[in-house]
Parts: structure tokens; C-alpha cells; sequence
């Protein structure tokens, strides 16, 4: 019970720190298209660079994806063997 009253507590928080810090402006088309915007100038200042993060974050998705993949079918394989 404590726990799901705490993470109630969170979520509002959350929440009222969302709008107190006035980030759902950022989630209007105004301010989507103004991130559009500066993204599309800083790809063309330094496209190499775009081009490494997102095959830097592709590498690193990946791989998180397969360690945890790796770490279930373990555990998966550690239940079977004891029952």
C-alpha cells in the first residue's frame, strides 16, 4: 500500500514539475517544428557528426537489447534446470 502511495506521490510530482517548468509547450506543433527547425540546421552545419550519434545510439540499443535478451534466456534456462 505504501508503495503505491508513493508512486502516486511521484507521479504527481512529475506532473506538476512537467507544467511548472512549462515543458508541454514543447510538445505543441509551435514548438516541435521549432526543434525540427534547429535540428535541421545543425545537420547541415555537421552531418558527420548526426550521422555518428545516431549510429552510436543504434550500437548501443542494440546492444542493450541483446545483453538483456541474453540475461532472460539465462534465467529462463537456471528455472528450467531447477524444476
Amino acid at each position: 500500500m505504501i508503495k503505491k502511495i508513493f508512486l502516486l506521490l511521484i507521479a504527481a510530482a512529475a506532473v506538476g514539475l512537467f507544467f511548472h517548468f512549462d515543458l508541454h509547450q514543447l510538445l505543441t506543433l509551435d514548438g516541435l517544428k521549432g526543434s525540427m527547425d534547429q535540428f535541421n540546421q545543425y545537420k547541415e552545419q555537421s552531418p558527420l557528426l548526426v550521422i555518428g550519434g545516431f549510429f552510436l545510439l543504434y550500437v548501443v540499443v542494440t546492444a542493450l537489447s541483446y545483453s538483456r535478451r541474453r540475461y532472460f534466456n539465462t534465467c529462463r534456462r537456471c528455472i528450467v534446470w531447477l524444476s
